[in-house]
């Protein structure tokens, strides 16, 4: 895995909830303008009884301002939807996860008022999702795996 993509969780066989540290550091060429740049996202992917056959769930516990993160922390992309395959396996979700920061679907938003800011006023979206993240950022990582 790469080293901007850091997993602190003991994977068992039976474990059901992974828990996981996406970091967004400059190793990825992230846009410095991008409000998430340099963040700690601390999320957890519930993989079901059907898995891999069925895609897993995500979540986001780092509150996020975000135009594909529910108010819930639930993740809209459409690789743990409709694109989905069995093969894709959990590094390349965390890679989807770790772009959708980057780059942002305003058409397939969760939170609307993300999705409007993001399309009508980028100024206001990156203030609020720069205000939103910050103090998540300083809590230190726990995997409770």
């Amino acid at each position: 895995m790469p080293n901007s993509l850091a997993h602190d969780c003991h994977l068992e066989a039976e474990a059901t909830h992974y828990f996981v540290k996406v970091t967004t550091n400059n190793n990825y060429k992230i846009k410095k303008g991008t409000p998430f740049a340099g963040g700690i996202f601390r999320m957890r992917l519930v993989l079901g009884k059907d898995f891999p056959a069925v895609p897993p769930k995500g979540y986001f516990l780092t509150k996020i301002f975000h135009p594909n993160v529910g108010h819930k922390g639930e993740i809209c992309v459409n690789v743990l939807k409709r694109d989905w395959k069995a093969e894709l396996g959990l590094r390349h979700i965390l890679l989807t996860i770790k772009c959708l920061l980057i780059h942002p679907n305003p058409e397939s938003a969760l939170n609307e008022e993300a999705g409007r800011l993001l399309l009508e006023d980028y100024a206001e979206y990156e203030s609020r999702a720069r205000k939103k993240q910050k103090p998540s950022t300083r809590q230190k990582y726990c995997c409770l795996c």
